[in-house]
């Protein structure tokens, strides 16, 4: 922001003199630039961080997105309405018609920006220069963004210039083209403040209509901002803002379906699970979500949710287990109370060991009070997970054997929907 305030503070008219200051004020802020390259380059190895993101798209398939994605970044920057950070929004993998007004705005910001230039207006060519510069980071690097190649947030850069051709343009409007300033026959610039008692009553009717809009456009903007940060408080609010906004969302219901899930509402997720499948019956993530919650246990001392291929053997109330169909990944869940024991004692009684303790501490679970996990690994290498979760007057002790890391998040999945009941 510091040299954009300056350059749009300084003098400079697009003449070879006064073009070189430009440059040399430039060039004053080309050191930290360099300096944050320097770095950057130091810590990750290489300028751009080499990371592919969800995309693997061929360069014509990159160029192709961009042209299509330029029009809507253009248009999204004059009405961000609606506000969703999270549009979803598919490369372009062959030539079609959506990249045809790509080419038309190349075209037509090509003849403004010379237009621009040669009638001198050194705000307008300044701002749309930021509006493109800010844009062209996430039209040539596509495959280095996330699965929402298209996001408001890219605009950032692009309001600032978009800004500055608003004011020229209102100043124009209301001053009928005239300049502002005088030139002296000594050579040195002041500024006119007569001018302002030679207003004509048509341009003072047009000082109080471009007065009024900006103060409308100003309240309706904060208004909007105002609403707009309460959606960004946390990601449940920003997901249900996304599915108010767009109920065809089918991504936004699968990811409120997953936090209500870790949440351990396990009824909301299902509905929302659901509601992705209706949009989409092909949709494999949200498959496979509603599949780990598919089937409900409940008993008078604890309640859970479980993947429907998964299958139960009840002992008692106090010990069941749980083991998917190849009987490779299995729960083994202990219920006790704790009348007349401590929670603190209860662990120190737990003498079983499973080979090398290779961590322990409190964990966090989901609508449980007070939880501590015991990692293991045996003499076969394999990791096995001892949870204790306590609440009320009982104790829930859960052992993890999953088959690799990979099956640990349907364990995990298991464990975050576990209800202690009173």
């Amino acid at each position: 922001m510091i040299p954009v305030c300056q350059l749009t503070l300084a003098d400079f008219k697009f003449s070879r003199k006064d073009f070189s200051n430009y440059l040399k004020l430039f060039g004053a802020f080309l050191i930290p630039i360099v300096i944050y390259l320097t770095l950057r380059t130091v810590v990750l190895g290489r300028v751009i961080y080499k990371y592919e993101g969800y995309y693997s798209l061929s360069l014509a398939s990159q160029i192709l997105t961009a042209l299509a994605l330029l029009p809507r970044y253009l248009v999204k920057l004059v009405n961000p309405l609606p506000l969703s950070f999270q549009e979803p929004i598919e490369p372009i993998r062959t030539f079609s018609g959506g990249v045809l007004p790509g080419l038309v705005v190349i075209v037509m910001a090509v003849g403004l920006m010379v237009w621009v230039y040669r009638s001198r207006l050194k705000l307008m060519f300044f701002g749309l220069f930021l509006i493109f510069v800010g844009i062209l980071p996430p039209l040539l690097f596509v495959n280095k963004l996330g699965e929402f190649i298209f996001s408001e947030r890219y605009l950032l850069i692009s309001t600032v210039g978009f800004s500055l051709i608003v004011s020229q343009s209102a100043a124009l409007i209301l001053t009928k083209g005239k300049s502002q300033r005088q030139i002296p026959s000594n050579g040195t610039t002041t500024l006119d403040v007569a001018w302002l008692g030679r207003l004509t009553p048509r341009i003072k009717t047009n000082i109080k209509i471009v007065s009024a809009i900006l103060v409308f456009y100003l309240v309706w903007s904060w208004w909007l901002v105002f609403n707009r940060n309460g959606d960004w408080q946390d990601n449940l609010a920003s997901y249900q803002a996304m599915i108010r906004v767009d109920p065809t969302d089918k991504r936004a219901h699968l990811k409120l379906g997953q936090i209500y899930q870790t949440s351990a509402e396990t009824k909301l997720a299902k509905e929302e699970y659901k509601k992705a499948l209706l949009l989409d019956p092909n949709y494999r993530e949200a498959k496979e979500s509603l599949s780990r919650v598919a089937k409900s246990y409940e008993n008078k001392l604890i309640s859970f949710d479980y993947p429907g291929d998964w299958q139960l053997f009840e002992e008692s109330v106090n010990r069941i287990e749980l083991f998917d169909t190849e009987k490779k990944n299995k729960l083994l869940v202990t219920v006790e109370n704790l009348v007349f024991e401590s929670r603190a004692s209860y662990l120190e009684k737990q003498k079983e060991t499973f080979g090398t303790l290779e961590n322990q501490g409190p964990a966090r679970i989901p609508g449980i009070e007070e939880a501590y996990v015991k990692i293991w690994k045996d003499a076969k290498g394999e990791i096995i997970f001892q949870f204790f979760l306590f609440e009320y007057n009982k104790a829930v002790k859960l052992e993890a054997y999953p088959q690799n890391p990979g099956n640990m998040s349907v364990l995990e999945s298991i464990i975050g929907s576990f209800v202690i009941l009173r």
